[in-house]
């Protein structure tokens, strides 16, 4: 009797190694065009001079030259100086929403609407593939000579685990909550 429970234990230890083992976000590079890289995850953008119309289009050109393949891309707004972001913003509304060379683009924005995060997980960026994305900003409320962009990638979410193998998983462990019960 211990050592079918010993078993079990050593299964689904194997299991969860696995599924350790083969999370994409452990680590991936990216380069977009001649700027450099901060980090895994970050690249600075730089300072945006604004003037008017005090607002536009970023475009953007961006390749995969690591290993994992992009699901989603963030650009967040960062302050510049003393000049208050507070109304400067990703603009989303029609005629404006973001546009990406990748289908079924989704979008959502956050935090004041300082962060836009794009989802295309369903036409990922694969390594050695180069995608473009276009996003608009608006700054014409207080019109503030600066801010900053920032931009990274996201692996593609494999985390999210099937309905059939998570049926099984939740049978299995059903199973065996009863099979442990009749024993004791």
């Amino acid at each position: 009797m211990r050592t079918a429970g010993l078993k079990l234990w050593m299964i689904l230890l194997v299991v969860l190694l696995m599924g350790v083992a083969s999370n994409p976000g452990w680590a991936h590079n990216f380069t977009i065009s001649d700027l450099e890289i901060d980090g895994f995850y970050h690249v600075n953008l730089g300072e945006h001079v604004e003037a008017d119309p005090w607002k536009g289009v970023l475009g953007l050109t961006v390749t995969n030259t690591g290993t994992e393949a992009w699901g989603d891309f963030h650009f967040g707004i960062f302050q510049v100086g003393n000049y208050s972001i507070d109304n400067v913003f990703f603009d989303v509304s029609p005629p404006n929403q973001p546009t990406s060379t990748q289908a079924g683009l989704t979008w959502t924005v956050t935090n004041f609407d300082h962060n836009l995060n794009l989802f295309f997980n369903s036409d990922p960026i694969l390594p050695g593939d180069t995608a473009t994305f276009n996003v608009f900003t608006d700054n014409t409320t207080d019109m503030v000579n600066a801010f900053g962009v920032y931009v990274y990638p996201s692996p593609v979410d494999t985390n999210t685990v099937p309905l059939p193998s998570a049926i099984f998983l939740l049978v299995s462990g059903i199973m065996g909550l009863i099979s442990y019960r009749h024993k004791y």
